[in-house]
């Protein structure tokens, strides 16, 4: 957020991209990182979705909504 803040660029202009295997190493913190990011208006989408282990259920609960 530092980072953003400093060059003055628009939170909503960023959407970081997280891939499946590194948001459900740990879903507790990447679901409080994606919250945390998504109140500052700051977009995620995830990668390769649905080619590991993961489940609907998981998908619904991260905070991506754009």
């Amino acid at each position: 957020m530092a980072l953003l803040k400093s060059s003055d660029v628009d939170n909503s202009r960023l959407t970081l991209e997280v891939t499946e295997t590194a948001a459900l190493e740990d879903p507790t913190r990447t679901l409080d990182i994606l919250t945390r990011l998504r109140v500052k208006n700051v977009g995620s989408r995830f990668d390769d979705f649905g080619t590991g282990y993961s489940s609907l259920t998981q998908l619904y609960q991260m905070p991506f909504m754009r």
